[in-house]
């Protein structure tokens, strides 16, 4: 699984409409081809902070996802609602932010005491008893 950080320029009030075009497209088969997960959207003012989950996508169905029309479509319609962060930004890439830090919690195992006590597999069946 990779996390991508995705940061953009949002016109303010413009929250819903950019929600419901990523709701429109999660509807399609366009996760599937780009491997996303899951996706989170937040705004400070005018920041649009996009988080994303992926599967690990072969790079080349990832590129050939990016030339598919309904992602152009999202694209497109985005784009009457966000901007990028950076005027000089050429591609989507451009917008990826760096991850600096990152931190896990450890996998937690049971300990013998956690775990519920052994039982003996039977193979006998109970005899019958007759009802009385």
């Amino acid at each position: 699984m990779s996390r991508l950080l995705i940061v953009s320029r949002i016109i303010p009030g413009a929250e819903g409409r950019v929600a419901q075009i990523f709701a429109e497209s999660d509807a399609t088969e366009l996760p599937g081809l780009t491997g996303v997960t899951h996706r989170s959207l937040y705004c400070l003012h005018d920041l649009c902070v996009h988080l994303m989950e992926t599967s690990d996508v072969d790079p080349d169905a990832l590129a050939a996802a990016r030339n598919h029309p309904l992602f152009q479509q999202v694209n497109e319609r985005l784009s009457a609602h966000t901007s990028p962060y950076l005027p000089t930004w050429r591609s989507p890439r451009d917008a990826i932010a760096a991850c600096f830090y990152r931190w896990d919690a450890p996998t937690v195992r049971p300990t013998s005491a956690d775990a519920p006590a052994a039982r003996p597999a039977t193979t006998d069946t109970p005899a019958a008893h007759p009802a009385g």
